[in-house]
């Protein structure tokens, strides 16, 4: 199997993933297990991440360690993001600020 990146031509090991990352790799695997994250696998089955998904693993880590959703919220925000075919960051940053502001307004009519 051809392990290639169009980019840069360079794909992690789970470690080195980690390591770039500042992710644990028991945390790799389990947001691999409930569907955050998919690595490429050799033959073997060995993990192996492309620079994308460098980038994807620093969102995940952003959207759960920073701004403390769980994995199920992150599922979903992941989702729309993606039903609304949202390219670019400044696209994504801006629908998740109006996504944030609605959140807001319906916890104070909760209250």
């Amino acid at each position: 199997m051809n392990f290639e990146n169009k980019n840069t031509n360079k794909f992690y090991l789970i470690s080195e993933a980690a390591d770039k990352t500042d992710v644990a790799t028991h945390t790799l695997r389990y947001w691999e297990k409930n569907g955050l994250l998919v690595p490429l696998r050799t033959q073997t089955g060995r993990r192996r991440y492309s620079e994308d998904q460098i980038s994807e693993i620093v969102r995940l880590k952003k959207l759960i360690y920073d701004e403390k959703l769980t994995t199920v919220a992150v599922k979903k925000r992941l989702k729309i993001i993606k039903s609304r075919k949202l390219h670019s960051r400044k696209e994504t940053k801006l629908f998740l600020r109006g996504l944030k502001a609605d959140i807001k307004q319906v916890l104070k009519m909760l209250k």
